[in-house]
């Protein structure tokens, strides 16, 4: 609903386009549409549903420039964005949500210019908090006592990889994001559904990097989020962690469903069902693989 009519021939229309994501009161709505800079280069969508608000009708009339996406069925954040960078008409995604400021110079065409040249898969901003504190938004991946974590660091200099985009913010480049397949459907959990993502994205040969001249602001309350190893995590498990990077592809061993089967509690059958279905998937893409996730962690760059 309302905004630019999306073109059947021309590939891109504008050179970024800018999604909101809704969480909170409509007042974060309002605010965003305000504070945002109407440009002639810019689009700006709006996430909406699945329960549509009343007022979207009269919202797309006060803000013409403004494309609404209404969606009628219930999903994750990361299937939002999917479907955002699939319908955006720019080759850079700016994802943000609308309790949250993007600073002015976070627009300036000398800096989006800049990050389309660097090619990136996605480029993540400094988060600041209400107070004006620096969020450690820097997701590390390492082991602690041999077990799997994603450790957070303040984002100390420019170019600083980090394993995904904190809250899902950040720059994507619309046509590797489509090449790395976005965001798993499938992962229900926020968290998982991230860390999925971004292993793919590296062992896929892409890159996640910090550009500090890029700065969004938390105007509220910075959300939590649950990590604790869940159903998610065994998907991620699988099609991560589990795969072997052998010659020049990916493979998935039916040695790692031993360790599997002993770490899952969901029975044999279930487990060997979900084996199958994933080596499937990584026979699908195994000339994607660059790397196996322990080389991928154990060669990532000390953050300090």
């Amino acid at each position: 609903m309302g905004g630019v009519p999306k073109p059947r021939v021309s590939k891109y229309v504008f050179p970024v386009s800018v999604v909101i994501l809704n969480r909170g009161g409509r007042l974060f709505q309002h605010d965003m549409f305000t504070e945002l800079p109407f440009k002639e280069s810019l689009e700006v969508m709006s996430i909406e549903g699945p329960d549509i608000a009343y007022d979207v009708e009269s919202l797309s009339r006060k803000y013409p420039h403004v494309r609404f996406l209404l969606l009628h069925e219930k999903c994750t954040t990361g299937e939002k964005v999917n479907i955002a960078i699939e319908e955006a008409m720019a080759k850079l995604v700016i994802v943000i949500w609308n309790d949250m400021k993007i600073s002015q110079g976070s627009l300036a065409d000398r800096l989006l210019d800049k990050i389309e040249k660097q090619n990136n898969l996605c480029t993540v901003p400094i988060l600041k908090n209400k107070k004006g504190d620096t969020i450690p938004s820097i997701q590390v991946p390492g082991y602690v006592k041999k077990t799997f974590r994603v450790m957070p660091w303040n984002p100390l200099r420019d170019g600083m990889k980090s394993l995904f985009a904190f809250d899902f913010c950040g720059i994507y480049n619309k046509e590797k994001y489509r090449l790395s397949g976005g965001y798993d459907r499938n992962i229900k959990t926020p968290f998982w559904q991230k860390v999925d993502f971004g292993f793919r994205v590296f062992l896929w040969g892409e890159d996640i990097v910090c550009n500090t001249s890029l700065l969004f602001h938390y105007k509220y309350e910075t959300p939590f989020e649950e990590n604790t190893p869940d159903e998610s995590y065994k998907s991620f498990y699988l099609k991560n962690m589990c795969v072997d990077y052998r010659s020049d592809k990916g493979v998935l061993p039916f040695r790692n469903f031993i360790k599997y089967v002993i770490k899952s509690d969901t029975g044999f059958i279930t487990s060997l069902k979900d084996f199958l279905h994933i080596k499937k998937w990584v026979a699908l893409n195994k000339y994607r693989f660059r790397r196996d996730a322990r080389s991928l962690i154990e060669l990532w760059e000390s953050p300090e």
